[in-house]
């Protein structure tokens, strides 16, 4: 082979691979609830403009509402999640956060320690909220994609021990192209997220739900599957190494929902095995306890479902989490500081028109029922 043989070789195969990564980031899961935006939004922020994230599951970014916190409070605290987020993938997540702010403090949601193992399907649908809305060589997306494939295996045997459709989504999603609804807008991960992380589900979101709660008991316990326990005790683990080797605060949170029976249960096994390991975390669903506090919640009008608060349930959960994270921790008021405003201020005003339009939207339709 020639010298300009080779240098068209090498080209040829550059291009290709520009282009597989291209196709890849446009043929991967269906991307209508943001999680790729979400997180590449979080990547592109300037050094230094985010002092606390908080990792998780969509208990996180239904809650959690970071232009509220900034505008009451001047806090930035960003929502790094995806729906019924992974276990097995946490302290992955964790690293890849980490590489793009040097934040004090991380907040950390055990919902994903709460969700069992489940069938093969719901396994996957979880790793690849993730996993797709990564970069394609982060390596922690890459650790990722082989621990998934390690834990499927382990879980079911008929699972394949080497999935390269983790590693190159395209394999999976490649017939999405002639889909009806299939939207490039959507999919295509380098669009910022409008409201700074938080979830808008159009009607759901300001839509009330009337709940009834399970009575609480905080006697009341129920083991962990045995994998999801593991993987709790390695993550602990992997939390004290990095405090060890970093100057950086740590909380565990769990957000407020409709407890069932077993639910409840598994949360209170794991608040016990945090408070055994020495972590510090708070939760609200245990009036008694030294590491809650209250959030006047209307089970009538603060909820769309048993798993989430709607907008207005979130105004409240971020006006008071707010307020506990500025009275315990070192976060800074960043108003006044001008690498802030730039991708922070307006965000909010942006929110509440969008609240507003989908209040009228759903009056209207309300209107025309009757």
């Amino acid at each position: 082979m020639t010298k300009k043989q080779f240098i068209r070789s090498i080209a040829f195969f550059m291009v290709v691979a520009v282009m597989v990564l291209a196709l890849c980031d446009l043929f991967e899961m269906d991307n209508t609830s943001n999680y790729s935006q979400r997180l590449h939004t979080y990547r592109n922020f300037p050094k230094d403009t985010v002092d606390a994230v908080i990792l998780g599951t969509s208990g996180v970014d239904r809650y959690w509402i970071p232009s509220q916190a900034y505008e009451e409070y001047g806090i930035t605290v960003y929502p790094f999640s995806t729906d019924a987020f992974p276990a097995w993938t946490y302290k992955y997540a964790v690293d890849e956060a980490l590489k793009y702010q040097d934040v004090d403090l991380l907040i950390l949601d055990v919902r994903p320690f709460t969700l069992d193992f489940c069938d093969i399907d719901d396994m996957d649908v979880r790793a690849r909220r993730f996993l797709d809305a990564l970069p394609p060589f982060s390596i922690n997306r890459i650790k990722s994609c082989f621990e998934t494939m390690k834990i499927r295996d382990e879980v079911n045997e008929s699972a394949s021990r080497l999935d390269l459709s983790y590693l190159f989504p395209i394999i999976k999603f490649h017939g999405q192209w002639s889909a009806d609804d299939y939207s490039i807008a959507n999919n295509w991960s380098n669009v910022p997220h409008e409201y700074l992380g938080y979830n808008i589900i159009d009607n759901a979101t300001v839509r009330p739900r009337p709940q009834e709660i399970y009575p609480y008991d905080a006697d009341y316990y129920v083991d962990l599957n045995p994998y999801i326990e593991e993987y709790l005790y390695e993550f602990l683990d992997y939390i004290r190494e990095l405090q060890a080797s970093r100057d950086i605060e740590v909380l565990f949170i769990d957000t407020p929902q409709i407890r069932l029976d077993v639910e409840m249960g598994i949360s209170n096994k794991i608040y016990k095995i945090l408070e055994a390991e020495g972590f510090e975390c708070v939760h609200y669903y245990d009036e008694n306890s030294e590491t809650t506090f209250s959030i006047d919640l209307d089970l009538k009008s603060d909820f769309y479902n048993e798993g989430h608060t709607n907008f207005y349930g979130g105004q409240k959960f971020t006006t008071v989490f707010s307020k506990y994270l500025v009275e315990n921790y070192d976060l800074k008021d960043r108003r006044n500081d001008k690498k802030v405003q730039e991708h922070w201020d307006g965000v909010h005003d942006k929110l509440l028109k969008k609240i507003a339009e989908l209040e009228e939207a759903r009056r209207n339709k309300i209107a025309a029922a009757k």
